[in-house]
């Protein structure tokens, strides 16, 4: 690779061939970079850094100049499957590109090379290509699997004792029958299949799913939130009176009348006295 002049004379044109440092305009001294295939001499090597994924020929690791990592990918979609398709994997799971063109996935590749070997970062400069992919692909993985977590439903679940739950109905109880729930109540399967009932909806909690939308007013996109809780305290005393009211309606009716009737003499003997 080198840098050529433009139709003006600047010196701004990368072509594929000669020396030079493709960051530093004009720079055609820097030695030709080598990379090598395989494993085991990077430690060593002054000038490369393996690209791995097993490739040796006669079995010897292969150096290769950037400008011939292309056509060797070329080379290798159709003389060793297997390493190529390690290399596409690799690309996709890094890049979150689908590149099937052999052509363009050496050049992609090449390119690679040569920005990893002219990288003023160290630990850039000591990995192989095949390494810095699969860096690169697990932190894409971890970013990735961080927003499908952000985006998942959210459950809230409220935290209720066994007294909390049998005070709620005995709540109700007393409201409506004028004495909490007895040792009788519980032996029968009404009170079983109330408390289990709101056992479920306590157990289910408020779940809120959060969607990206484009506000009407601003028309940017914003996150909305929607709560639908299939537990409330409201929810809970409308199970307990149903249940309540079907199971026992001659109590109820009795403390109904008796509410009634003490009203009538305190509103009478409010009037009269």
């Amino acid at each position: 690779m080198s840098w050529t002049k433009d139709d003006k004379g600047k010196l701004t044109v990368w072509t594929p061939d000669g020396k030079g440092n493709p960051n530093v305009v004009g720079d055609n001294k820097t030695p030709k970079p080598t990379f090598g295939f395989n494993s085991g001499t990077s430690a060593t090597s002054n000038l490369g850094l393996l690209l791995g994924f097993g490739i040796q020929e006669q079995g010897k690791d292969l150096t290769l100049a950037p400008v011939k990592i292309a056509p060797y990918i070329v080379t290798l979609s159709k003389t060793n499957p297997k390493a190529y398709n390690s290399i596409k994997s690799l690309v996709k799971a890094a890049s979150g590109k689908t590149i099937n063109d052999p052509n363009t996935l050496g050049a992609w590749v090449g390119r690679l090379a040569e920005n990893i070997f002219y990288s003023t970062d160290p630990i850039v400069k000591t990995m192989s290509i095949e390494d810095f992919l699969r860096s690169t692909a697990k932190t894409a993985n971890v970013a990735d699997a961080a927003a499908k977590a952000a985006a998942l439903p959210q459950r809230q679940i409220y935290q209720y004792t066994e007294a909390d739950r049998i005070k709620m109905i005995d709540d109700v109880s007393l409201t409506l029958r004028g004495q909490a729930i007895t040792e009788q109540d519980k032996t029968q399967k009404w009170y079983a299949d109330l408390k289990k009932s709101i056992d479920k909806m306590i157990s289910t909690g408020a779940v809120t799913t959060t969607s990206k939308v484009k506000n009407p007013i601003t028309g940017k996109l914003e996150n909305k939130s929607v709560t639908t809780p299939a537990f409330s305290q409201e929810k809970v005393a409308v199970a307990a009176e149903t249940a309540i009211r079907q199971a026992t309606p001659e109590e109820v009716a009795r403390k109904e009348r008796v509410d009634f009737t003490t009203w009538m003499f305190n509103t009478l003997g409010g009037s009269n006295g």
